[in-house]
């Protein structure tokens, strides 16, 4: 096996590690392993259900939650009321006793395997991931390169066949492996950086939700046959002729969720106006319950609206203004000033409600809807609470935890180690067998190889002393350089029509060998005039 073929292996084993790894480790996904016929058809004993974690989880889901007194549940939601989950399995005629919350909720069903429960388990033991980490790291170091014979050396610089692809830092791939393992190794610390210096969760503001509901109501008994049981109820019309006085009552409650703590120390203060107004925008306020306080969370007030006082004033007011108006707009509105403490977090809120109605002469008829009557509203406290910090990756489906960052970091250093190894032990071998192998490993793609063992020039060649100015030759001139490998030397060629060029290297030490004709280094003035490009051989 190559040394690719050992870091392909170290990647997948990466990856499975990577997309295996339970959360307890930092990964993102979960698994379950089914027991029971709960959720059958869809799932039977031994399944292997695989869970990924979601920000949110909607009613159709199937999910995996923590259950306090039973583990790990596999079911499917059938309710969800914004605070709670209502779950129940495929085949269970009622619902879970146990609602959890999203915090209990351990992942979304996302693939399912047949019977696959026990090998993953196996594969989950850390003890396993550490024998896989282990045997592909030995896997990928044994085969950096692969075992030769005593003679493999000669037989590689005589072979015909082009030898196998040179991992040294010599070659431009063994430079982009080093770059590669560089990046990765400053990635994976640069994680680990990030968790030591923010650490792997932070203090974030959680919203506590209560609510505040105000309602009114009027009516009383009221003789003369017209209403049911001789009874004015909201939202019925009250006519003048029968009443002169409206009985209102407001009812106002502070109460939390049930998920969270009661509402304790709720005290402040309330009142009660009326506003009386016409189309023209005239309006005068009178007051029917001044500032009072309250306690406990909650009150209610009564008052009674005097309609023969209201509309003797209006007419005093139509009297001297000379302007008589047939229809009023009148409100009773409600206010409220509380403060207290939510689940044992301070709160202060203020709240308003009114119900309107229309003052003809010959009625008094409410302006709404019955649900109009009452208005609720949603408050909240904020809470600090410790989340997880998490980075969002493009093109991911989900978000990585920095909780995740030693094990991915980890993963890297193993991953850079491993492509280090490689190249520095491919780098020692190329450098053990000369400079011809170096030549070899930089320049491959610019050699080729002379088969006859006599093949010679037509012209006495004029040696370089660098091989980086036969290369400079040839690629000023778009050449090959010829290659021709002796027993104890090998020679390099760059040829022209009327003129050659030569480097040569000893195969005993790897220096220079000194050959009886003048070594020069290449210059400009040695190009040939002709721009002839092609390259002629002769048999000595």
């Amino acid at each position: 096996m190559t040394g690719l073929a050992g870091l392909f292996s170290l990647v997948v084993a990466a990856v499975l590690l990577w997309l295996f790894a339970p959360m307890t480790l930092g990964g993102s996904f979960g698994y379950v392993t089914v027991t029971g016929n709960s959720m059958s058809p869809l799932l039977d004993t031994g399944d292997l259900v695989f869970l990924r974690k979601s920000a949110d989880y909607e009613v159709g889901d199937a999910v995996a939650y923590r259950h306090p007194q039973i583990g790990t549940v596999l079911h499917r939601i059938v309710a969800d009321d914004g605070q709670r989950f209502t779950l129940r399995g495929d085949n269970r005629a009622g619902e879970d006793t146990y609602q959890p919350t999203a915090d209990d909720v351990i992942g979304r069903e996302w693939v399912i395997l047949p019977s696959g429960g026990k090998v993953i388990r196996e594969l989950q033991q850390p003890r396993n991931l550490g024998l896989l980490v282990a045997a592909v790291g030995l896997l990928l170091v044994s085969g950096g390169t692969s075992s030769r014979g005593p003679r493999g050396r000669l037989r590689l610089a005589r072979s015909p066949h082009r030898p196998r692809r040179d991992l040294s830092v010599f070659s431009q791939t063994g430079r982009q492996l080093a770059v590669l393992a560089v990046a990765l190794a400053i990635g994976s610390l640069v994680l680990f950086a990030l968790v030591t210096l923010s650490g792997t969760t932070r203090e974030v503001s959680e919203a506590v939700p209560f609510s505040e509901r105000g309602t009114f109501s009027y009516g009383g008994p009221v003789a003369g046959g017209v209403y049911d049981d001789d009874r004015l109820r909201a939202p019925e019309p009250l006519y003048r002729q029968l009443v002169d006085t409206l009985p209102l009552r407001f009812d106002y409650d502070l109460s939390a969720t049930e998920a969270n703590g009661p509402i304790t120390e709720a005290t402040g203060t309330y009142e009660l106006v009326l506003e009386v107004g016409t189309e023209d925008g005239w309006t005068r306020t009178y007051p029917l319950q001044p500032s009072t306080p309250f306690a406990n969370g909650g009150f209610a007030v009564e008052a009674d609206l005097d309609l023969a006082a209201l509309e003797a004033d209006l007419a005093a007011v139509a009297e001297r203004t000379g302007i008589a108006s047939t229809s009023h707009v009148i409100r009773v509105v409600a206010t409220v000033q509380a403060v207290g403490r939510m689940d044992g977090l301070p709160f202060e809120t203020n709240y308003r409600h009114y119900a309107q109605f229309r003052l003809a002469p010959l009625q008094l008829r409410f302006d709404g809807t019955p649900d109009a009557l009452s208005l609720a509203e949603a408050r909240t406290v904020s809470r600090p609470v410790t989340a997880q910090r998490t980075l969002n990756v493009p093109m991911l489906p989900f978000s990585l935890r920095y909780a995740q960052f030693p094990l991915v970091g980890a993963l890297g250093l193993l991953i850079a180690a491993a492509l280090a190894v490689v190249v520095a032990k491919a780098t020692l071998t190329t450098w053990s067998r000369g400079e011809a192998a170096r030549i070899r490993a930089a320049y491959d793609a610019l050699l080729v190889e002379i088969a006859e063992e006599r093949a010679s020039f037509g012209s006495r060649p004029q040696d370089v002393s660098r091989f980086e100015d036969l290369v400079r030759l040839a690629r000023a001139e778009g050449l090959a350089i010829m290659h021709r490998a002796g027993r104890d030397r090998d020679e390099y060629f760059v040829a022209t029509a009327d003129r050659s060029w030569r480097y040569a290297v000893s195969r005993s030490g790897g220096a220079t060998l000194p050959l009886p004709i003048r070594s020069a280094p290449f210059r400009e003035s040695d190009r040939p005039a002709d721009d002839s490009r092609h390259i002629t051989t002769t048999e000595g």
